[in-house]
């Protein structure tokens, strides 16, 4: 299912269920949607719908917030909820869908695939799914603030400008701003959107106005991020 330039297949018994494909293979033996098939893979079916799932309701967060309207918080719940048990049950196989990219950027594709891949990861810290659903809701929620930033930022290939770059940057102070006057949310994905660029010693960013440090899930989710922005087949000009 992953392109790959190696010869003689993966060595039986290596990462089941995947169909390696030749470089250079027919156009209509790849994914369009940005989806593994479950009809051709059905051990990827729950991850599949999750992921379409995840894409649905992230894309409507984002529209809520730009419109400023009220999320629906009990949607999210469910999701978080249904990919918490997908992550325990599943493990990496929640991951795989996240490879296979569309052409076209989406803005809330990155997010996703970052959700998917750090529930994955925090389930090390989780002692069971209920633990982990309030993890990968911060997960979910860590990149809020990019709906308000401009589209034509977010999906820019190439470098950014200096400018660009700094608007850009804004989105983990405006993602918590906005996080912390929602009611009844807990505070930890308000440290994570805060958090997850940030990098010891000072480094990364927003610059802390106070000696805080990013927390363990806000770490992970930045691992997520970095990995999905290094395997996205076509990524925006600059990490988000």
């Amino acid at each position: 299912w992953f392109a790959s330039g190696r010869s003689g297949g993966v060595p039986e018994g290596e990462w089941p269920g995947l169909e390696i494909l030749p470089a250079g293979a027919p156009e209509e033996t790849r994914a369009s949607t940005g989806l593994v098939d479950p009809a051709r893979f059905p051990e990827f079916a729950a991850a599949a719908e999750v992921h379409a799932q995840a894409s649905r309701v992230l894309d409507g967060l984002l529209q809520d917030v730009r419109s400023r309207r009220s999320p629906d918080l009990r949607e999210i719940a469910d999701l978080v909820e249904r990919t918490a048990t997908a992550a325990w049950e599943e493990g990496s196989r929640l991951v795989a869908p996240c490879q296979l990219q569309r052409e076209e950027v989406h803005p809330a594709d990155h997010a996703v695939n970052v959700f998917l891949t750090a529930t994955t990861l925090l389930r090390d810290l989780a002692g069971d799914p209920r633990h982990l659903a309030r993890l990968s809701l911060a997960a979910f929620l860590h990149d809020v603030g990019t709906a308000l930033v401009p589209r034509e930022i977010l999906v820019k290939r190439g470098r950014l400008n200096d400018a660009e770059r700094a608007l850009l940057r804004t989105h983990p102070e405006r993602g918590a701003q906005l996080l912390s006057t929602i009611r009844h949310l807990d505070t930890l994905p308000c440290e994570v959107a805060y958090g997850h660029h940030m990098r010891d010693g000072g480094l990364g960013y927003p610059a802390p106005t106070m000696p805080v440090r990013a927390s363990p899930v806000a770490h992970l989710v930045q691992v997520a991020d970095l990995f999905e922005a290094m395997a996205a087949a076509r990524a925006p000009g600059e990490a988000l």
